[in-house]
């Protein structure tokens, strides 16, 4: 059996996805999750306490500004999402801790299910073929 770890130990660093956008500032948004571009966006290689994304709405529920960038704070993050509500600005920030997993949901789960299913089938055939011999 193989056991693969996704959580960064006390002392490692994550690679993060880092960009920003605001309707306001940027024309062309690379950075969001609908529009989100890998080619395009930077990445900081020393995050000590995670990686984090976040989205500000204003009261109508539009975007006023999305952030991809290291997770703040002292202590390592878990995989989560959060949202405050408020009168005039709401947030959602989502944490994770391993290499790169701050990028479009869409993409981290696709990844993440096509990583899934190769070790389930790679482990299906080991197994199947350690029986034969």
């Amino acid at each position: 059996m193989v056991a693969f770890s996704l959580h960064i130990n006390e002392g490692e660093a994550v690679k993060c996805f880092v960009c920003n956008w605001t309707p306001t500032e940027n024309q062309n948004d690379t950075c969001t999750d609908s529009n989100f571009q890998l080619e395009n966006t930077k990445t900081f290689p020393k995050c000590t306490t995670g990686c984090e994304s976040a989205t500000k709405y204003d009261r109508n529920g539009a975007i006023v500004q999305f952030h991809r960038n290291c997770a703040n704070g002292e202590v390592p993050v878990e995989k989560t999402c959060r949202n405050k509500p408020g009168t005039e600005i709401s947030l959602k920030s989502c944490t994770c801790n391993w290499d790169l997993c701050n990028g479009a949901d869409s993409g981290s789960s696709k990844l993440c299910a096509t990583m899934a299913m190769f070790i389930a089938i790679a482990s299906f055939i080991f197994v199947k073929t350690s029986a034969i011999f």
